[in-house]
């Protein structure tokens, strides 16, 4: 909380809720409770009955990891008259029918 960036996203519950003077991030992930009409001018907020789960979803969200290596595991089969890009990844035991087009950042997992 106090080491935020401006461009981050926070969670400011507890005791940190009446602390947002003293970080930098850019947006407060806060209960919807008790929010005055100051605070919704002065800060960006969002609202949220479960701030624990938003924030938890937010990180999901914001904090991917780097794309998958695009490539063709050696044992796909494709259908016929179907177009693949050789910039898809296509991960091993992966099928794909008839008339079939996957593009170039398409990500086919087996199942």
């Amino acid at each position: 909380f106090e080491r935020s960036e401006p461009g981050a996203v926070t969670l400011a519950i507890g005791s940190r809720r009446g602390r947002l003077d003293s970080a930098r991030a850019s947006v407060f992930i806060v209960d919807g409770s008790g929010v005055t009409d100051e605070e919704r001018t002065r800060y960006a907020l969002l609202l949220a009955r479960n701030p624990r789960a938003v924030f938890a979803r937010a990180i999901r969200l914001l904090h991917v990891g780097p794309p998958p290596v695009a490539g063709i595991a050696p044992d796909f089969i494709a259908g016929d008259d179907s177009e693949i890009s050789p910039e898809a990844t296509i991960h091993p035991r992966v099928t794909v029918g008839r008339n079939c087009r996957v593009g170039a950042r398409a990500v086919l997992h087996p199942g």
